[in-house]
C-alpha cells in the first residue's frame, strides 16, 4: 500500500501504468497488487511517445505558472491537429521523425497565459507545447514539435558543451548585441540556430510536398517561414563570433548559415511584403492574418 497525492487537476500519475482521476490534491491510498480501473496512457500513433494527461512536476511547480484549463482538456481539444502533424512528420520526413522518436519520451500539450512552449535538460525527453488558449492548427504543431524536439536533439548532440562554446553556457550576449532587450546566454542562442534550422527544414517540406491544399494552412506556413527567417538572420550575425564559438561550434554555424541561405533564396519574394509589427515573441497566426492579406500573397 502506498499513498499518492493528486495534482491541481485531480490526476495521479503512475509512471508506466496510467492515471487515477480523483479530486484536486486528494490523497489516494493505492494497493499496487490489486490495481484496477486505471486510465491508460495515450501515445502518439506509431511511436512510444506518451501524451501526458498531467503537466509533470517541472511545469506544475514552475514559478507563478497558471493554466487556462486542465492539461487533459487541452490535449483532447487539440488531439486531431497533433495527430495530423505527427503523421506528416512520420510520412514526409522519416529521418527527422526517427531522430525525434529516439530522444523524446513524452509530449505535454498545455494552455497557459504566462509560460512559453519549451524543452529543457532538467526534464530531458519531454516536449511542452503551449496552445495559448486556442484550438491550434496542424501547422502550429508541425512547427512546435520541430522546435521543442530540436532542443532535445541538440541537447544530446552538444552534451560536451565546451567542445562548441569557449564561454560558459549562461555567458550573457548583451555585450555582443545592439538589442537592448537581449537577455539570453550563449548556449540558448546557439540552440536557437539549430531549432530554426529544424523548423524551416520542416516548413519548407510542407510547402514543397504540397501536403496541405488548404490555402489558410499554406499561408500560415509561409507566414511562419518569414517570421523565423528574420530571427534566424539576426542570431546568425550575433553568433558568428570566434570569441563565443570554438572551431567545432563555428563549423555548426557554417552549416546553419548554408541552410538559412537556401531557404531564404527560395522564399524571399513571397515573404518580402509581410508585416510582422504586431507579432509578440511567439508567432500568432490570427495576428498575422490581421496585418497580411492571404489573396495578395498567395
Amino acid at each position: 500500500m502506498i499513498s499518492l497525492t493528486a495534482d491541481r487537476f485531480g490526476m495521479v500519475n503512475l509512471p508506466n501504468l496510467g492515471y487515477i482521476r480523483t479530486e484536486p490534491y486528494n490523497i489516494v491510498p493505492v494497493d499496487l497488487s490489486t490495481l484496477t480501473g486505471l486510465i491508460p496512457n495515450p501515445f502518439v500513433k506509431n511511436s512510444k511517445i506518451r501524451l501526458c494527461l498531467h503537466p509533470t512536476d517541472l511545469l506544475a511547480y514552475a514559478k507563478d505558472v497558471s493554466f487556462h484549463e486542465p492539461v487533459e482538456d487541452t490535449l483532447y481539444k487539440n488531439e486531431n491537429a497533433l495527430s495530423v502533424a505527427t503523421t506528416f512528420l512520420h510520412k514526409q520526413l522519416p529521418d527527422f521523425w526517427s531522430l525525434i522518436t529516439s530522444v523524446t519520451r513524452e509530449f505535454v500539450v498545455f494552455s497557459s497565459p504566462n509560460h512559453n512552449s519549451f524543452a529543457g535538460i532538467m526534464h530531458h525527453g519531454t516536449a511542452y507545447f503551449n496552445t495559448e488558449n486556442k484550438i491550434q492548427t496542424p501547422v502550429f504543431f508541425i512547427d512546435d514539435i520541430s522546435h521543442q524536439c530540436g532542443h532535445i536533439i541538440f541537447n544530446v548532440i552538444t552534451l560536451d558543451t565546451p567542445k562548441y562554446l569557449k564561454v560558459p553556457k549562461d555567458h550573457p550576449l548583451k555585450n555582443y548585441s545592439t538589442n537592448p532587450g537581449e537577455m539570453r546566454g550563449a548556449y540558448g542562442a546557439f540552440h536557437g540556430l539549430f531549432t530554426y534550422t529544424c523548423i524551416l527544414h520542416v516548413l519548407d517540406e510542407v510547402l514543397q510536398s504540397q501536403y496541405f491544399t488548404n490555402e489558410n494552412l499554406r499561408f500560415e506556413v509561409l507566414g511562419r517561414i518569414g517570421f523565423y527567417l528574420h530571427k534566424f538572420y539576426l542570431d546568425l550575425k550575433l553568433m558568428d563570433n570566434p570569441e563565443i564559438l570554438t572551431d567545432a561550434g563555428l563549423d555548426f554555424h557554417r552549416q546553419f548559415s548554408e541552410g538559412f541561405q537556401e531557404i531564404f533564396a527560395r522564399y524571399k519574394k513571397e515573404i518580402q511584403g509581410f508585416d510582422y509589427s504586431n507579432q509578440p515573441y511567439t508567432f500568432q497566426y490570427d495576428r498575422f492574418m490581421e496585418s497580411n492579406l492571404l489573396s495578395k500573397n498567395m
